[in-house]
């Protein structure tokens, strides 16, 4: 298995250096979230998942939520989907976060 891409390894690296506002979610219980979660130096309170199949479990003893159960606390979102699609899939402001919350995603240009 070879070296992660240039990109990746700038996105892996700032993954590890960012501290940002509690509590955290990861949207997305997935590959890319999975990657978030285990690079984060800050626990996350939850993953944010549309899949019902996941909802309710556990997955890398972060519990799984639907958006609508989403924690109205939560302070920051990373987005785990492909940072090439993730802006067009889930828009800039879903209904479903907190108000305050801030989205961040893996594209750097939050």
């Amino acid at each position: 298995m070879g070296q992660p891409s240039k990109p990746w390894t700038k996105i892996l690296k700032s993954l590890r250096q960012r501290r940002l506002p509690e509590p955290l979610g990861i949207y997305g219980a997935g590959f890319y979230g999975s990657v978030i979660a285990t690079r984060l130096t800050q626990k996350a309170e939850c993953f944010i998942d549309i899949n019902p199949y996941l909802q309710g479990l556990g997955h890398l003893n972060i519990q799984v939520v639907s958006t609508e159960n989403c924690p109205k606390d939560v302070a920051s979102i990373f987005i785990g989907l492909n940072p090439k699609r993730a802006r067009e899939i889930l828009g800039e402001n879903p209904d479903w976060k907190p108000k305050d919350a801030a989205l961040i995603h893996l594209d750097g240009k939050d």
